[in-house]
């Protein structure tokens, strides 16, 4: 029986992706010369970083903007079973408490259809509380403001974009509820937030969460991890 390489669909994806980035045939043979693609290819290569590749290939990679569409049509049931993620592995992770990012732009948008957002990754180069991570996603642009991705938009992004999904985990701080117990500092309690990620791993892509209780109140926002902004989209 014939080895079968690659499925039409991976053939007709690979093909779409050379023509989007202007491939030319001197363009993939220096590609092929160079042996990168052999290495990408090996079996034995592990998860590949994508963004590590990027730096390494000198390619700007940040701001890069992302399109959404969140159907509110859908429960949220629905917007799951429809996504590449799996069921929440976590038993405390009560997907009933989140918010939804919507409540950020449109009230009593149930049932209000399709609606469109842009989308960025905002790296955390350094861990900060849940409050601070706030103000870094306020200050990126004060005409314009991008807002904390909730938990449609979060979904959203993994099933539209599972391959920006490798470097580190997708915050959305726009799900966040209060968490108690607070951390008492020895002079007052700091108040803690719970707020949904999104993590990929060699099993699959599946939610998850971060509260005080992983990290502390002042380091909720981890270092190499991303939080998932949004806005309004706008025709240009």
């Amino acid at each position: 029986m014939e080895k079968v390489l690659m499925f039409g669909g991976q053939i007709l994806k690979f093909m779409t992706t050379l023509e989007q980035q202007g491939a030319t045939p001197a363009s993939v043979q220096r590609v092929l010369e160079s042996g990168i693609l052999a290495d990408l290819f090996n079996p034995s290569a592990s998860v590949v970083d994508r963004r590590a590749v990027q730096a390494a290939l000198g390619l700007r990679t940040h701001p890069q903007e992302f399109r959404l569409e969140v159907n509110y049509k859908l429960s949220f049931r629905e917007m799951l079973i429809r996504s590449n993620i799996h069921d929440p592995n976590e038993p405390d992770l009560n997907l009933g408490n989140y918010r939804f990012g919507k409540d950020f732009f449109y009230r009593g948008t149930n049932g209000a259809g399709t609606l469109r957002f842009e989308a960025r990754l905002m790296l955390f180069e350094h861990s900060c509380s849940y409050e601070r991570g706030l103000e870094k996603i306020a200050g990126l642009d004060r005409i314009n403001p991008w807002v904390p991705a909730g938990l449609d938009h979060l979904i959203a992004f993994a099933t539209s974009y599972p391959e920006e999904l490798s470097s580190g985990s997708v915050l959305a701080l726009g799900s966040a509820h209060a968490w108690k117990p607070t951390e008492f500092d020895g002079q007052h309690y700091k108040t803690g937030y719970d707020f949904v990620s999104v993590n990929k791993s060699s099993t699959g892509t599946f939610l998850g969460h971060a509260n005080p209780s992983n990290y502390g109140v002042d380091a909720q926002c981890q270092a190499g991890n991303y939080a998932l902004i949004v806005r309004k989209w706008r025709r240009h």
